[in-house]
C-alpha cells in the first residue's frame, strides 16, 4: 500500500470537506423553492448533515497537515462530537423521509436520538475508567 505524504492527504480531506459543504449548500439554497415533492420537507436534514460534516473533515485537515507536533484535544473532542452529531442526523434525514413516505413508523424518529444517547452514555463510561485509570 502507497504511504500518502501528510500534504497530498490535507488536500485530500480539503476536497473531501468541500464536497460535504457543496452538498449542504446546494440543498440549502435549493430548499428556497416551493415544491410538493414528499423529498423536499426532509432535505433540510441532509443540507445540514453537509455542513457538518465538512467541519469534520476540514478538522482532520488540520490535523494531518499539523502532524504530531501539536495536541489538538479540545479540536479532537469537537471533532468527536460533531461526528456523532452529523451521524444522527444523517440518521434522522433517513427516519423522516421514511415517515414523510410511507406516513406509519413514527416510532423510528426516536431511534437516531436513543443510539447518540447510547453513544453519548458510552463516551461518559470509557472517558470515566481511563481518568480513573490514570489516577
Amino acid at each position: 500500500m502507497p504511504d500518502f505524504s501528510p500534504q497530498f492527504m490535507g488536500v485530500v480531506f480539503f476536497v473531501y470537506g468541500l464536497a460535504w459543504f457543496v452538498l449542504g449548500l446546494t440543498i440549502a439554497l435549493e430548499q428556497r423553492r416551493a415544491t410538493a415533492l414528499p423529498l423536499a420537507s426532509s432535505l433540510k436534514y441532509l443540507a445540514i448533515f453537509g455542513f457538518l460534516h465538512s467541519v469534520v473533515e476540514w478538522l482532520d485537515m488540520i490535523f494531518v497537515l499539523a502532524g504530531t507536533q501539536q495536541d489538538f484535544l479540545s479540536l479532537r473532542i469537537v471533532r468527536a462530537i460533531l461526528l456523532a452529531a452529523s451521524t444522527l442526523i444523517l440518521a434522522y434525514f433517513g427516519v423522516h423521509l421514511i415517515t414523510n413516505i410511507r406516513q406509519k413508523y413514527y416510532w423510528l424518529k426516536a431511534v437516531p436520538f436513543a443510539l447518540f444517547a447510547l453513544w453519548l452514555l458510552a463516551m461518559v463510561v470509557m472517558t470515566g475508567k481511563s481518568l480513573w485509570g490514570s489516577l
